[in-house]
């Protein structure tokens, strides 16, 4: 602080008061003092130059001098003063500061008392910046650990679901393998799981649970060769009304097969426009069930309902009612909608379930026993999951099958791998897949 460096000593500053009193009497100018200010403060001898030193003996209004040791300053001289204060009495201080005589005056430093009052103030606002500014950091640092927890959970679900798709994808190989191995024998009935959706329950590596499924596609309704009037049961039993189920039905013949005329084509096509669809039937076959949402009429929440229970590869107008799905054929046999939702409802493939009957015969097709959608389920042991489906069609000794189709699919065996959790006793009797 150079020149203005504090000597913390004890003086006070009400030697410097009565000082001012004592000019005061004297006729109001400082030249008429019989002591100077540097008499008053230092004990009655000028300080040597640059040091403001201790004093000896008792001062006026001062009483004894503390110990203290000299530190630099100014000589004073008759036009100055020097105020070296450590501690004011009362608010002596604040009557000196503001005295209009001692403008000139160089303090040495501020007193402990100003210190004490307003620098006290000071510090209890440093004080509660600090803490606000710790409460920011902690609450900063809070969240950076919050937001790396749930990236590191996020990075293990990953990597749990990545296990499960590639244990998924060996459980589509492995059944067509199987499949295969049984056409080229002559005889499905060697396999070790049915046909009709049934699923194969079985442990995978690193603990993972696997529901394995296979279903024959003769068992749904063929959008590309089934009848109108087949289309049109199957939109009742899942909640159409009649015309509703009549109209869309039509519009599924008209959508995959080739149009008859110009004239019907453009009819077609601003029906289509009309209903906010820009392109018009697409004249030609189903390719996947998917592009069933395509066709004028279809709502969304009935495409929902009805697409476990369509195909494109059976190629037949009707459904084997040995692999068909239960909800498929009380669709069929017209129970109504109230029925068709109860089995719908349903695991695909449980045998506790009787089929309906009462099934059309002109609804009624056996299967060529060559297409078949392979669905595998697996379930980690951390909680992973992951749900494939591929649609083969068997083939020839060279070929083994064609993959017709390959996509993610749904978790249809949620309650099997929730009640295998509970019981964990029942799982260690599951088979190798």
């Amino acid at each position: 602080m150079g020149r203005h460096q504090a000597w913390k000593g004890a003086w006070a500053v009400r030697g410097v008061r009565g000082w001012l009193d004592e000019r005061d009497r004297a006729g109001g100018s400082s030249g008429a003092v019989e002591r100077p200010l540097h008499e008053v403060i230092g004990g009655g001898g000028a300080p040597e130059r640059g040091a403001c030193g201790r004093g000896d003996g008792a001062r006026p209004g001062l009483g004894a001098a503390p110990e203290a040791s000299a530190f630099p300053c100014p000589t004073p001289d008759a036009g100055s003063a020097i105020i070296c204060v450590a501690k004011p009495i009362d608010d002596d201080y604040d009557a000196v500061r503001h005295h209009p005589e001692l403008n000139g005056t160089q303090q040495m430093w501020r007193p402990i008392g100003w210190i004490n009052g307003h620098r006290s103030d000071e510090r209890g606002f440093a004080l509660v910046l600090v803490i606000w500014g710790l409460g920011l950091i902690s609450l900063m640092a809070l969240t950076v650990i919050t937001a790396g927890r749930y990236r590191i959970l996020a990075t293990a679900n990953l990597i749990e679901n990545a296990k499960a798709e590639a244990l998924a994808e060996a459980g589509v190989n492995l059944l067509r393998l199987e499949l295969h191995a049984a056409f080229t024998g002559g005889s499905l009935n060697a396999l070790r799981f049915a046909t009709n959706g049934e699923p194969l329950l079985c442990t995978m590596p690193q603990g993972a649970l696997a529901a394995l499924a296979v279903e024959d596609e003769g068992g749904k309704a063929d959008l590309n060769t089934a009848s109108p009037g087949l289309i049109s049961a199957l939109l009742r039993g899942f909640g159409a009304g009649p015309e509703e189920a009549d109209h869309v039905a039509a519009a599924i013949a008209e959508f995959s097969r080739p149009a008859v005329n110009a004239a019907l084509y453009d009819a077609a096509s601003r029906a289509y426009a009309a209903d906010g669809r820009p392109y018009g039937p697409k004249n030609g076959p189903f390719e996947t069930v998917l592009e069933l949402d395509q066709v004028i009429g279809m709502r969304p929440d009935l495409l929902r309902a009805v697409l476990p229970y369509v195909t494109v590869h059976s190629r037949k107008p009707g459904v084997d009612s040995r692999v068909a799905a239960p909800a498929l054929l009380a669709a069929l046999a017209g129970l109504g909608p109230t029925k068709v939702a109860q089995l719908a409802g349903v695991e695909h493939g449980d045998r506790e379930v009787k089929a309906p009957v009462g099934v059309p015969s002109q609804f009624l097709s056996p299967s060529t026993g060559r297409s078949f959608v392979v669905r595998t389920e697996v379930r980690m042991p951390a909680g992973g999951s992951f749900a494939q489906t591929a649609i083969v069609e068997l083939a020839t000794a060279e070929v083994p099958d064609e993959l017709r189709e390959w996509r993610r699919g749904q978790s249809r065996f949620g309650t099997r791998f929730s009640a295998a959790v509970r019981n964990r006793g029942a799982v260690q009797r599951w088979p190798p897949c």
